[in-house]
C-alpha cells in the first residue's frame, strides 16, 4: 500500500490506481478510469477503458518493475504524483510524473512522462 506518501487531499482513486498497479491487477486498475478516459504514456495515447486495460496488460507482460512514490501534490490542473520506476527496462531507474485529471471519483485523464 502507498498510504505512507498520501496526503489527505489525494483522492482514493489515485491510491487505488497505484495499489492495483503494484498488485498487477489489470481489472482493478481499469476500474479506476471513466469510460472515455485517456492515458498518454511513452509517446502513445490510449482512449477508453478497454484500451487502457490493454496498455496495462502489455506493460505488465513486457517488464518487471517496482514503483517508489516520491511526492504527491494538487494544483490547478489536477494531481501530480512523482515516482521512481525501477525494473528490467532500458533506462531504469527513471523518475516519472503521473498527472491525473478526475471526473467525479474516476480518472478521466492520465499523462505519464519523465
Amino acid at each position: 500500500s502507498y498510504t505512507a506518501w498520501v496526503t489527505v487531499s489525494t483522492p482514493p482513486v489515485i491510491r487505488t490506481y497505484f495499489d492495483a498497479s503494484a498488485a498487477r491487477d489489470v481489472d482493478a486498475l481499469a476500474a479506476c478510469f471513466s469510460e472515455d478516459a485517456r492515458v498518454a504514456d511513452d509517446g502513445k495515447e490510449y482512449v477508453g477503458v478497454e484500451a487502457i486495460r490493454g496498455w496495462k496488460a502489455s506493460t505488465d507482460a513486457a517488464f518487471e518493475y517496482t514503483t517508489q512514490i516520491i511526492s504527491s501534490e494538487q494544483d490547478d490542473r489536477g494531481y501530480l504524483v512523482t515516482a521512481t520506476i525501477a525494473g528490467d527496462f532500458p533506462g531504469s531507474p527513471i523518475d516519472l510524473q503521473y498527472r491525473f485529471a478526475l471526473a467525479g471519483n474516476l480518472i478521466c485523464e492520465l499523462q505519464i512522462a519523465p
